[in-house]
């Protein structure tokens, strides 16, 4: 709740849009955690809609109540009395719990609150005659609003379906109902996001390019929808960083980070793809441009512990990176430090029996070789790459 109030002052008259505080909110926060809702749906419609939508919801609250206090002090009917006073205090428990909550955002509970103002409504005194203007236009109003939720909902239920069938591995089907889904809901990110997804993984399984550029433009348009959260431009720059744009793809990677300065896997995720691209170039003897994307890698650290100090996510990408750099002091002390993280221990104690092969420390890099075996038998690769990064000398012994 205190980084919406941080938010507030940069959009306080119009909002940000609907579920514009999930994207936005992670450039307020004062430290890392997720949340979809904000904790008080009084400023989550401040949030959403501005503060002219915050005024109509008060009002709306204290009008229902002056109603209900009126019933009950001039009603001459006990039993109304008795009524209004129930409702009254009903609805009065729903709104005050919203201050701490983000009830009203449940639909059922929403449908709770608008039948006991319903209730309240019908007990009160309703003039005979005058215009039918008034009673057609909130006629009008509920078919339209009954029309546009019926196909929300049939967009919520196309997707739901989807993503079961692709539980249940047909794709074929899945992708029906998610780009129906989407034709229903377009401005829905997630129905966009999920289809780029299927897009993309059967583009790949096939050798598609139809299907991959598909993936592209979906994506694109969730960037469009949904540009703040640091979601969108992580996976867009994931899909172009395996479909060859690199450079593009790490930009989009880079402005991740940037929306989201507290996720530490996103760090280690960028410094990945920039230690494999150096890996890549330096075993095409191109050892020059593998030191720019190595370079990359190291101004992360400061800007990691700035917002998450003690974070060891990239603790493991800066060892190997020294390690590549011939800096061993450095590496030996970053890749102990990353043993601690269960995530990289494996690929840790791996680079750590590379390293100790090269300085000749045979039985400590049989140690570590063993320990990372034990633990991950897949990491021999990183073993056997960073082998190839230095020749160890002759008397090494060891593995």
């Amino acid at each position: 709740m205190w980084s919406t109030l941080t938010l507030l002052p940069d959009y306080p008259l119009l909002g940000l849009g609907g579920q514009g505080w999930q994207s936005r909110n992670f450039q307020y926060q004062s430290s890392a955690y997720l949340s979809k809702k904000v904790h008080n749906h009084f400023l989550q419609t401040w949030v959403d809609a501005g503060i002219g939508a915050v005024l109509f919801f008060l009002g709306m609250i204290v009008s229902f109540a002056l109603l209900c206090v009126r019933l009950i002090r001039f009603s001459a009917d006990n039993e109304q009395k008795m009524l209004a006073t129930a409702l009254l205090l009903a609805f009065l428990s729903v709104v005050t719990h919203s201050l701490y909550d983000f009830n009203l955002s449940l639909g059922a509970i929403g449908i709770y609150v608008a039948a006991v103002m319903g209730l309240g409504a019908s007990l009160s005194f309703v003039k005979k005659g005058g215009s039918l203007l008034a009673p057609g236009l909130n006629v009008v109003a509920v078919m339209l609003m009954l029309i546009l939720s019926t196909v929300l909902l049939l967009g919520h239920t196309e997707h739901q379906t989807g993503r079961r069938m692709l539980l249940e591995q047909r794709v074929g089907e899945a992708l029906v109902h998610l780009e129906r889904a989407v034709r229903l809901d377009p401005l829905n990110a997630e129905f966009r996001l999920e289809l780029a997804s299927v897009y993309e993984g059967v583009g790949r399984v096939r050798s598609d390019n139809d299907m991959l550029q598909k993936a592209k433009v979906e994506f694109e348009r969730v960037l469009f929808l949904d540009r703040y959260h640091p979601r969108s431009s992580h996976l867009y720059g994931t899909f172009l960083i395996n479909n060859g744009q690199f450079d593009e793809g790490l930009n989009y990677l880079m402005q991740s980070l940037q929306l989201n300065p507290r996720f530490g896997r996103a760090y280690a995720l960028y410094a990945r793809h920039c230690l494999d691209k150096a890996l890549e170039l330096y075993f095409a003897g191109e050892k020059e441009r593998a030191a720019i994307y190595l370079e990359k890698i190291k101004p992360l650290e400061a800007k990691l512990q700035e917002y998450a100090p003690g974070n060891l996510a990239l603790a493991l990408s800066l060892g190997q990176t020294h390690f590549m750099l011939g800096r061993d002091n450095q590496a030996e002390e970053y890749l102990q430090a990353a043993l601690a993280f269960d995530r990289d221990r494996a690929s840790a104690a791996m680079t750590l029996a590379a390293l100790y092969k090269h300085l000749g420390k045979g039985d400590k890099s049989q140690e570590y070789f063993n320990r990372a075996m034990g633990w991950e038998q897949d990491s021999v690769r990183v073993y056997q790459a960073f082998m190839r990064v230095r020749t160890p000398p002759k008397n090494g012994g060891g593995v």
